[in-house]
């Protein structure tokens, strides 16, 4: 912005450098110097000139006639406003930086506070600040449709097609809803807006406890698990994003076979059971479902030592063509395994 008004500037002043010394200021300018400036010279005096109405500065370079005088007043409010919301950017800025670092000031006071006022012991202290130390800068959470205040007031079609965009392309990751979302778009998109949800796990905290029933399927978007096999956790699998977990908990009753712990903040789709199973059996595609489901438990029956990441979608769904769920002629007669 210097430089235009620089540019401006200068062409003003060398519009009138044909009269005498009070014509113009580059005329007064180079009647001071005899003559003998060059036009990098005159160019940084503009430019100087410029930036001195943007700050409290003054140098020997004034306007000359009216039109520099109202070329000169035009600069200073503009300068002014620009100047003022520059100035009013860098406070709010700094106003913000403050407060967020009061709040983790705070934080910190009230975690000594209380290891003080409960008289814990030294080592747990030490357990607890060395956590805080290790995960204070990996805490933050994707932004979830619930922190929005402005999403709530949205009618329900348009929240519906919001979810349909939000969990479509996790969801269709499975291959048979995939099938179901080609077969019954109305019914997948039920499925969306009224079974799924988002779900953020801490670092350190169990995302499925073991005994505990399973009431959903997870799918993994973001972060590092650690499933821990059976009772006495003896085997250990690493999951990562991409994942799915406890696909059983829609297709029968199930109790969790192990504990799944978050190394680091994660991020999942949540795919309630009990709501899906409501919303597929009023669509066209509970056939395929419950022809799924069957061959589903049934593989699992046959597992000696099932956890709750057991899936093998792609075999029982079978190739394409004839021998696939969507050839399949079963007729809906067939009932979902036994849920209650």
């Amino acid at each position: 912005a210097n430089h235009y008004i620089a540019c401006a500037w200068y062409a003003l002043g060398d519009s009138g450098a044909a009269g005498d010394a009070t014509t113009s200021w580059l005329r007064a300018l180079e009647a001071t110097n005899d003559d003998r400036i060059t036009f990098e010279y005159r160019y940084l005096t503009s430019l100087h000139w410029s930036l001195t109405q943007f700050t409290p500065a003054s140098m020997e370079v004034v306007p000359r006639n009216v039109y520099e005088r109202a070329f000169t007043v035009a600069v200073i409010i503009f300068a002014l406003v620009s100047f003022s919301s520059f100035v009013s950017s860098i406070t709010n800025a700094m106003t913000h930086l403050r407060r967020i670092n009061e709040e983790s000031l705070t934080q910190k006071e009230n975690v000594r506070r209380y290891i003080l006022e409960n008289k814990l012991s030294f080592r747990m202290g030490n357990l607890i600040y060395a956590f805080l130390r290790q995960h204070r800068d990996i805490q933050q959470r994707r932004l979830h449709e619930s922190d929005i205040q402005a999403f709530k007031s949205m009618p329900e079609n348009l929240r519906m097609y919001l979810h349909y965009e939000t969990f479509q392309p996790t969801l269709s990751e499975h291959p048979l809803f995939e099938q179901v979302h080609c077969v019954d778009k109305t019914g997948f998109m039920n499925v969306c807006h009224f079974a799924m949800s988002q779900v953020f796990v801490q670092v350190a905290a169990d995302a499925i406890v073991y005994g505990m029933q399973a009431e959903a399927m997870h799918f993994v978007l973001s972060g590092h698990l650690l499933y821990h096999h059976g009772k006495h956790e003896g085997e250990r699998i690493v999951l990562e994003a991409g994942s799915f977990v406890c696909e059983m908990a829609i297709w029968l009753q199930w109790i969790h076979c192990g504990r799944l712990n978050a190394q680091m903040p994660c991020e999942f789709v949540r795919l309630d059971a009990k709501m899906f199973r409501e919303i597929i059996s009023q669509t066209i595609a509970l056939e395929m479902c419950q022809t799924y489901a069957h061959r589903y438990v049934a593989s699992l029956s046959e597992v000696d030592h099932p956890s709750d990441l057991w899936m093998e979608p792609k075999t029982i769904l079978g190739t394409k063509g004839s021998t696939g769920l969507l050839g399949n002629t079963l007729k809906a007669t067939i009932e979902f395994p036994s849920f209650r």
